[in-house]
């Protein structure tokens, strides 16, 4: 039997005791069908899984442990009712599939909680492809964006990216443009206000689109958040589409390698004869074309990003 949203997040609040440990205890407990109906069940559940090396690297938990996280537990709960933001966790039946398994790093990185605005089972229904790029992508790159998020959309895939500014809120407005779905994957909680796309979150809700992150609404984005975040949204998809990239310093290729590292189909778009504003944000595309990591792709050739049927 799967533990409850409350019960991980009482777990995950836990001192020193993580997503990790989190992850394997769910395994156990859906492996042997165990309920867990009370915080004494559940530290006897932590404390039987420490004794078999099941968790571990744990101190030792007390009753005001418990009581301490499972109260924050609860103020996060009460936080997801007020603000009208859905939660689900691993191994529950609304949870994406996509994401049951996540590779990062050579380990197993799924995330165990999801925070959501939308129908989270439309992404289950759908191929996703990871549409992303930089901050400040060239007006090419801008026009590119919208216009493989707007094909994209049109074709029954799921859109997926990050909300930033530049290439991402780019394909997210070709894809609601197409009256498509998207999905708007987030490096920081759902009752923090986005400081640069606020309007555009809320299109994509109103226009039937996902809202998804895996942190506590409260939480802000910070820099171990924004690279955590890129291997869900290579988990997402069934590809990723680079539209452009500082070589050095781009996230985005953090996230095509993540994507590599789990065998997505990856792309980008091909600019080597196309003249530009500027050259800086597309050198990435040129390198992974020409190293065989990414296969070209150009407004004349976008069918190649659509599945095989």
């Amino acid at each position: 039997m799967a533990l409850t949203s409350q019960q991980i997040l009482t777990g995950l609040n836990l001192p020193d005791f993580g997503r990790d440990n989190m992850r394997s205890l769910i395994a156990y407990a859906a492996e042997h069908n165990i309920t867990v109906l009370t915080n004494k069940d559940l530290s006897e559940l932590i404390d039987h899984c420490f004794d078999i090396e099941v968790v571990d690297n744990i101190p030792e938990y007390y009753t005001a442990d418990f009581d301490k996280a499972s109260r924050i537990a609860e103020k996060i709960l009460d936080i997801c009712r007020r603000k009208h933001i859905g939660i689900t966790a691993l191994g529950h039946p609304d949870f994406p599939h996509q994401l049951m398994s996540v590779k990062c790093g050579g380990k197993e990185t799924a995330p165990v909680l999801l925070y959501y605005k939308g129908d989270i089972a439309k992404v289950n229904d759908r191929h996703g492809i990871a549409i992303i790029g930089t901050r400040k992508a060239t007006p090419e790159g801008v026009k590119d964006g919208e216009f493989f998020g707007h094909f994209a959309a049109c074709h029954g895939l799921n859109v997926v990216s990050g909300l930033a500014l530049g290439s991402d809120s780019a394909a997210h407005r070709g894809a609601l443009a197409a009256h498509g779905f998207t999905t708007a994957i987030l490096a920081y909680g759902l009752a923090v206000e986005s400081r640069d796309n606020a309007a555009l979150q809320l299109s994509i809700e109103r226009g039937g689109g996902l809202i998804l992150t895996e942190y506590e609404p409260l939480t802000a984005s910070s820099y171990r958040t924004l690279v955590e975040r890129n291997r869900l949204q290579a988990g997402l998809s069934q590809s990723v589409m680079l539209i452009q990239s500082n070589v050095k310093k781009g996230g985005s290729m953090h996230a095509i390698n993540t994507a590599i590292e789990q065998g997505k189909n990856v792309f980008a778009i091909d600019y080597r004869n196309t003249p530009l504003s500027s050259e800086h944000y597309t050198q990435c595309n040129a390198m992974l074309i020409t190293q065989g990591k990414a296969t070209a792709v150009t407004r004349e050739n976008a069918h190649i990003l659509l599945p095989k049927t």
